[in-house]
């Protein structure tokens, strides 16, 4: 199960997570807009890395998808998108093995990346 934020004060459960592809796809149609509020979206990327920081960060920034994850699996880190604009995100940080991120939307909640990459 995945739950799925999709106004400000409702949140959807739907039966599976989405792939990339179906959520540009509903970004690009307009399905997901204006009425509807997705706080985070996390990628793994492995093979897609270039991919993903680059047309999939300007879909989302433009989009208005407040926070963006960039999972690096083989260098064991989080890209950590922030602050979304016309043109892409204005605050990117990488946090590596060692830190701990927080989505915005549950400052609250701290992911421990140790815990999320065990040693090679």
């Amino acid at each position: 199960m995945s739950v799925a934020t999709l106004a400000p004060k409702s949140v959807a459960t739907v039966p599976r997570p989405l792939s990339s592809a179906e959520f540009v796809g509903m970004v690009e149609a307009g399905i997901i807009g204006e009425r509807e509020r997705v706080e985070l979206i996390v990628e793994i990327a492995e093979s897609s890395l270039a991919y993903d920081r680059t047309v999939k960060t300007r879909l989302y920034a433009k989009a208005g998808i407040p926070d963006y994850w960039i999972i690096d699996a083989k260098s064991r880190a989080v890209e950590v998108h922030r602050d979304p604009s016309p043109t892409g995100y204005r605050t990117v940080e990488r946090v590596t093995r060692r830190g701990t991120v927080s989505p915005a939307a549950f400052p609250d909640v701290a992911i421990v990346l140790r815990e999320l990459f065990p040693p090679a």
